[in-house]
């Protein structure tokens, strides 16, 4: 199977600094404290969400209630998009991981930034193009690799700073397996000296030899 370089795109580094201060004088800078939600899975809230400051998490609940992480955002990242294009509810809950700053913008302000600001719309198309082929590569994941490569290659796309802040239950979640095969998975890459593990965050050692395993 072959492998691609899986892209990181955000919208705001696309844009130019004076773009973004037209979103900035357009949206809503709000902020939230640590903790706090933004929105909840199935709220009809539509409009687009940029992080300016901060980090939130994303993700959903399992039917006991129990929180699970999709992913993290941190600056210049968004979301909401759909919400904006489509009248749809929203598909995860977000929450701010630390004091956070978020810019809100509601769907008529997505449609006219679109409209006035020459890079703002082919900003929007690359970072979704790049969204859909991730999610067409995590897709192709489960069809070919086995729950160990899945896990390590999570771990290589998850981490910030050398590291990845999350619970087993949200790996597990993540890759389609139980808590109990994500522990047997994360000592067998510990065991091969690929990552070192703490409570709630995992050390990444060696990404090259994390995608080779």
């Amino acid at each position: 199977m072959t492998e691609f370089v899986r892209p990181n795109i955000t919208l705001l580094a696309q844009l130019s600094s004076q773009s973004i201060d037209a979103l900035k004088k357009t949206g809503a800078n709000i902020k939230y404290n640590a903790g706090q939600t933004i929105h909840l899975r199935g709220d009809m809230k539509p409009g687009l969400s940029i992080v300016l400051e901060g980090r939130v998490r994303v993700g959903t609940q399992t039917p006991d209630g129990t929180p699970l992480t999709l992913t993290e955002f941190g600056y210049g990242h968004s979301f909401g998009e759909i919400t904006s294009f489509i009248d749809l509810p929203r598909t995860h809950d977000v929450t701010a991981i630390e004091d956070s700053r978020i810019l809100q913008l509601t769907a008529a302000d997505n449609q006219y930034l679109i409209e006035t600001l020459p890079d703002y719309a082919p900003a929007m198309l690359k970072m979704l193009s790049a969204r859909l082929f991730l999610t067409l590569e995590t897709v192709e994941d489960f069809r070919q690799k086995t729950p160990l490569q899945r896990l390590a290659g999570l771990l290589v796309t998850s981490q910030h700073g050398g590291s990845v802040s999350a619970l087993q239950t949200d790996l597990a979640y993540t890759i389609g397996v139980s808590r109990v095969t994500i522990g047997k998975l994360l000592k067998i890459l510990e065991r091969k000296s690929l990552i070192q593990r703490g409570y709630g965050q995992i050390e990444i050692l060696d990404p090259s030899g994390l995608l080779k395993v």
